[in-house]
């Protein structure tokens, strides 16, 4: 793991990045195409590869090869993703005091 994976702000993902992770995990393992599924918006399977790909390099997924095939899960919980989250609205916020944040 690097130093970028430790320190992506989830706050920079965007809305299809977070719909992504929403759907890996409540799924995974999933792969491009059962994630293309659950979106639901008619994206080509290959715009949602990308997505995946861009996900794994920031640090929030890994991937196996099943035959050919990527399946991914998830290496960071939504709860571990949620806590990074507020913790970055308290640093910006209240210079990192989570006492001041919840007042």
């Amino acid at each position: 793991m690097n130093k970028k994976d430790i320190d992506h702000d989830p706050s920079f993902l965007g809305d299809l990045e977070r719909d992504v992770l929403r759907i890996v995990w409540k799924r995974q393992p999933v792969t491009a195409e059962t994630v293309r599924e659950g979106l639901n918006r008619g994206l080509k399977e290959s715009t949602v590869r990308t997505v995946l790909h861009r996900l794994e390099k920031k640090g929030y997924l890994d991937h196996s090869l099943d035959n050919r095939t990527y399946v991914y899960t998830a290496k960071k919980s939504a709860r571990h993703v949620a806590a990074m989250a507020v913790k970055r609205i308290a640093d910006w916020l209240c210079e990192g005091s989570m006492e001041e944040l919840l007042v």
